[in-house]
């Protein structure tokens, strides 16, 4: 387990800006829970055998569980894991866990925080003109990870309409489109209108009907478990228009 083997991964570094290898050293254990389980028995009765190393397995488990409980956590039945990073800086990071009277293991802290982890959007942020659109997708993130699925829907359709009125502001500057047929049509028709005039790629025209109809209904009519559900196929529908635009730029400079 996490807390008391040592353990290696590549991830994102929040204070270094860049991945590198993450280490956990894990907790030294005064007693080794090296003892299988499980023992093969040599009785005559093979109901009798297994009644009776599953009584003992229950009772070894349990012992076990209560010895490990009392190595690793403090009097509060806390558990603090400590993680650094690898370059010369040793940055240290925390995550803090509480373990309840009906032994269940909750997450209670987080230093720094999770986001801060995730370095998904850095491409965009170059190639975004409206930065509003990044701090929403963040903010939507947030209220993902507190299983607040409709308020996070709410913004993804923000950032959906916001992407389509920048390629509009785009197609209106070069005179290319009809201003008034698209401030009169719906979300679905801009988009075509859009598509038609090679401001929008093929892909988006193609899901578009599903993207803003299941974004509308996420937020009148889903519950927050099913906007949870199907939160990261639409994050990642609009991190595709994301790519698309960062790709065109690249093409463009």
């Amino acid at each position: 387990m996490l807390a008391t083997k040592e353990k290696n991964f590549h991830h994102y570094c929040p204070l270094c800006k860049k991945k590198l290898q993450i280490i956990h050293r894990g907790c030294n254990l005064e007693t080794e829970l090296s003892e299988p389980l499980l023992t093969t028995y040599s009785f005559q009765s093979m109901s009798e055998e297994y009644e009776y190393y599953d009584e003992q397995a229950k009772l070894t488990a349990v012992e076990r569980f209560e010895e490990l409980k009392e190595q690793i956590f403090d009097e509060n039945n806390t558990l603090k894991i400590q993680v650094e990073c690898t370059s010369k800086h040793k940055h240290k990071f925390y995550v803090i866990f509480q373990l309840t009277e009906d032994n269940c293991l909750i997450k209670t802290g987080q230093y720094p925080p999770i986001l801060d982890f995730n370095n998904s959007l850095t491409e965009y942020k170059k190639v975004i003109k409206d930065k509003k659109i990044i701090r929403e997708l963040t903010n939507a993130e947030i209220l993902k990870t507190h299983s607040m699925g409709v308020g996070a829907f709410l913004y993804l359709r923000r950032i959906f309409e916001s992407l389509i009125f920048e390629q509009f502001e785009i197609a209106k500057l070069e005179n290319n489109i009809d201003q008034k047929a698209f401030i009169d049509a719906k979300t679905q028709e801009k988009v075509k209108l859009l598509h038609e005039n090679g401001y929008v790629p093929d892909f988006l025209a193609e899901i578009n009907p599903f993207i803003y109809a299941i974004l509308s209904k996420g937020v009148h009519q889903l519950s927050e478990a099913e906007c949870n559900l199907h939160y990261d196929a639409l994050k990642n529908a609009i991190l595709l228009i994301l790519e698309e635009k960062a790709t065109q730029e690249r093409k463009k400079n």
